[in-house]
């Protein structure tokens, strides 16, 4: 079976406490108006405690190397459905880094825009995402787009080089930050 390949529209980040280790937890949102069977899916899991989700990384190659990442779900029960969700790099490289170092993301419909203040009420699926190898190909690109990015905003190659690990520490400073149990707080 194929995969639909939806765009992200917009992402959020959200964290709960005992859920993956009070991280924060990325909300993808997708435009899927037009996709009656992803909000079927959707709503049914959201009655759920559990369904079967099996889920592959790729990357779509653009004119000059790596410029999408694909996140492939493939959703067995109750309801079969293979989706694909583009991450383009710029702007979304800190949420592809995020889901794996959370391990997990939120799947909802939300269009260009949006924030989790403006769609907090709106259903949302929760995906655990395993690691399944992929992780230790993303440093490397996740580095080469920052340098990318910054290049295009015209940083000269060696500032870019220098600058793209420490750009990349302070969004996962900022990302990878835990909620505290409560008897801590």
């Amino acid at each position: 079976m194929k995969s639909r390949i939806l765009p992200i529209t917009s992402s959020a980040a959200m964290a709960e406490e005992g859920e993956f280790a009070g991280k924060f937890v990325p909300i993808v949102m997708v435009d899927i108006r037009d996709h009656p069977d992803v909000q079927e899916v959707i709503r049914v899991h959201g009655h759920l405690d559990s369904g079967d989700c099996g889920i592959e990384w790729g990357v779509r190659v653009g004119g000059h190397g790596e410029s999408t990442v694909l996140l492939h779900l493939e959703f067995l029960r109750p309801i079969a459905l293979r989706i694909a969700v583009a991450f383009d790099l710029d702007p979304f490289a800190p949420i592809v880094d995020n889901i794996l170092h959370a391990g997990a993301m939120y799947l909802q419909h939300g269009l260009s825009g949006d924030s989790y203040l403006s769609t907090q009420d709106a259903p949302r699926l929760l995906i655990e995402i395993p690691d399944v190898g992929f992780a230790r190909h993303w440093e490397w690109m996740y580095r080469r787009a920052v340098v990318k990015v910054m290049r295009a905003n015209g940083a000269p190659p060696k500032v870019a080089k220098t600058a793209a690990p420490e750009y990349i520490g302070k969004v996962r400073s900022l990302l990878w930050t835990q909620m505290p149990p409560v008897a801590d707080r």
